[in-house]
């Protein structure tokens, strides 16, 4: 399984367990993987227990479908890629828009005394180390880090909105069984249930069809446009390279017909304050 998951990321062998390593493998998995609630749809509509609540289950829908996942089942793979490369790993947790509860699942790397936010979903143009202010871009994703107390705070540009989006990450570690209850949590609570959401990275360009909007992002802004139920299924095919049975599957179990429908949940939440590059420093008083 190693070997497979290796060549679809574009390497030869496992690169070494160090820094430079780690900046490697998180470059190919990120273009290579897919945030996606593909899979998650079709097992909700029949009953089905969750996908990718274990590795080897993940990748094997990846490899053989290009399916990925929401945050938890990509954590749970990310994390077992990184040990079989010899990575000092695991599992933590954080709340998107820093809501005051648990719900994202990532991964820090541990080097030398000193851990690396690895994100599996975020999938942020480089790991990012904890405890200092950090920021990195490429023509497409911005990310900066600060520390805020006992926690951190990353925001991220994400392809359908202008600005940026943030994400408390806790410090404490999870155990897999925490994972998992977690994961299987998102039954009843995710904004990862009714509607198609499927996000791909290029090197210079982000692909994201949320229900049936397209929004692409590059260099120059992003746009989107509204698809037809034709056009959604042809992109899922032909830009995010879903295979015809994977596709076929969340058609006929109601994918398609739910994510033709205007969201029927709450709206996002607000962001609350901005990223520190847009902050205006305070005049001191003479």
């Amino acid at each position: 399984m190693l070997a497979r998951v290796l060549d679809r990321l574009g390497l030869d062998a496992p690169p070494r367990p160090d820094e430079e390593g780690l900046h490697r493998l998180y470059e190919a998995w990120s273009l290579a993987t897919r945030f996606d609630n593909v899979r998650k749809m079709i097992a909700l509509r029949t009953g089905r227990p969750l996908p990718g609540r274990e590795a080897p289950d993940f990748f094997e829908g990846w490899l053989a479908n290009g399916a990925g996942g929401t945050c938890w089942p990509g954590a749970i793979a990310w994390l077992e890629l990184l040990r079989g490369c010899g990575f000092e790993a695991r599992f933590g947790s954080g709340s998107m828009f820093d809501m005051g509860f648990v719900n994202h699942g990532t991964v820090m790397v541990a080097f030398g005394g000193e851990e690396w936010l690895a994100d599996s979903s975020l999938m942020s143009p480089a790991p990012l180390l904890l405890g200092k202010d950090q920021r990195c871009g490429n023509e497409v994703t911005n990310v900066e880090l600060e520390p805020d107390g006992d926690s951190h705070l990353v925001w991220v540009t994400v392809p359908h909105q202008a600005g940026f989006v943030n994400c408390r990450i806790f410090r404490e570690a999870l155990g897999h069984g925490a994972v998992l209850a977690h994961y299987e949590a998102t039954r009843e609570r995710s904004a990862f249930n009714q509607r198609l959401y499927a996000r791909r990275n290029f090197r210079d360009r982000v692909i994201l069809l949320r229900g049936n909007l397209r929004f692409e992002r590059t260099s120059s802004g992003f746009a989107a446009r509204e698809l037809t139920a034709d056009e959604l299924v042809r992109s899922m095919h032909e830009e995010m390279g879903y295979s015809e049975e994977l596709i076929a599957q969340w058609v006929e179990c109601g994918g398609l017909t739910d994510s033709m429908q205007p969201s029927s949940g709450p709206a996002p939440p607000v962001v609350k304050g901005v990223p520190p590059s847009q902050r205006v420093a305070s005049t001191p008083r003479e």
